[in-house]
């Protein structure tokens, strides 16, 4: 939009790996202006995108540097992100339910923790 380029589908990985960051950090980046956040990402882009960099692996790191280059043309397509090193390190459902287990085992009431397993369960055999 600033830099008055066609939106395409590098857009949307753009925009995943803006969701990443989010969920890596726990908040938007410049959540305080959104004019500031536009005009940053299209001028500087985030070549820091975490602000604990130490609690990330590298991996994961070179995947949201992928998605968040400043060039659309320079992005990944998707199906090249599928076939990344950090996406290849995905947990099977099974470490997931332990996982979900641990979290919410002790303190989740039986009911909540059968719920989020029954969710958990669905498309179970898009295990193999």
């Amino acid at each position: 939009m600033i830099r008055k380029q066609y939106h395409g589908l590098p857009v949307d990985i753009w925009s995943f790996g803006i969701c990443v960051m989010e969920l890596c950090n726990g908040h938007p980046p410049n959540r305080k202006s959104s004019m500031k956040a536009m005009f940053v990402a299209a001028v500087e882009g985030y070549p820091n995108p975490f602000e604990n960099p130490k609690k990330w692996s590298v991996d994961l790191a070179k995947f949201l540097s992928r998605c968040l280059r400043i060039e659309p043309r320079e992005r990944p397509i998707v199906e090249d992100l599928l076939r990344d090193p950090f996406l290849g390190k995905a947990s099977s459902r099974e470490e997931m339910r332990e996982l979900v287990r641990k979290i919410f085992g002790t303190t989740a009431p039986k009911q909540k923790q059968s719920a989020l397993e029954d969710k958990m369960d669905v498309d179970d055999d898009s295990d193999s």
